[in-house]
């Protein structure tokens, strides 16, 4: 996770991030419009696609918890707590 949160800082940061975003959002809403201009596909089958389109979720680049060191912390901490209860040693 501190990996992570490094390289995004260095390579992948939240204007990438954005935009990436912007994107899936404007190729969903093209996706949507031309779903509404297609004649050959029956008005129940649009209906469908719509419902499996807003079920599609994005994950793009990294969780938002990256960018938050107190969240980031947690999870730290979270992990530290688990190797405690391993039957093994790391």
């Amino acid at each position: 996770m501190i990996l992570g949160a490094l390289y995004i800082k260095a390579v992948f940061g939240e204007k990438d991030r954005q935009q990436a975003n912007e994107l899936i959002t404007n190729i969903r809403q093209m996706f949507d419009d031309n779903l509404n201009k297609i004649e050959w596909i029956d008005e129940q089958s649009k209906i469908e696609a719509k419902k499996k389109l807003k079920k599609i979720t994005e994950k793009v680049g990294y969780p938002d918890f990256i960018n938050n060191k107190t969240k980031l912390n947690e999870r730290l901490v979270n992990i530290s707590n688990m190797k405690q209860d391993l039957p093994f040693s790391l």
